[in-house]
C-alpha cells in the first residue's frame, strides 16, 4: 500500500510483516524496518536533492 509519493518520484510503501519499501524513480528500492525511517529517508533524499542511497546512508550513521 502506497504511504508517500513525491513529486520527484521517490515513494515509501508498506509491506506485509510490517516493514516499509522505500523507491526512487527509476525503482532502485530499500527495504527499512518502520514507517519513521521511511518517512525520514524520503523526506531527506526530497528536501536535500540528494540520492535514496546516500540519504540512507546518512540515516544510518546517526
Amino acid at each position: 500500500m502506497r504511504m508517500l509519493r513525491t513529486s520527484s518520484g521517490l515513494t515509501a510503501d508498506f509491506m506485509a510483516g510490517g516493514r516499509f519499501r522505500v523507491c526512487d524513480a527509476q525503482q532502485h528500492c530499500h527495504v527499512v524496518n518502520n514507517r519513521q525511517t521511511a518517512y525520514k529517508v524520503v523526506a531527506t533524499a526530497e528536501t536535500r536533492g540528494i540520492t535514496l542511497d546516500a540519504a540512507l546512508d546518512e540515516n544510518q550513521s546517526r
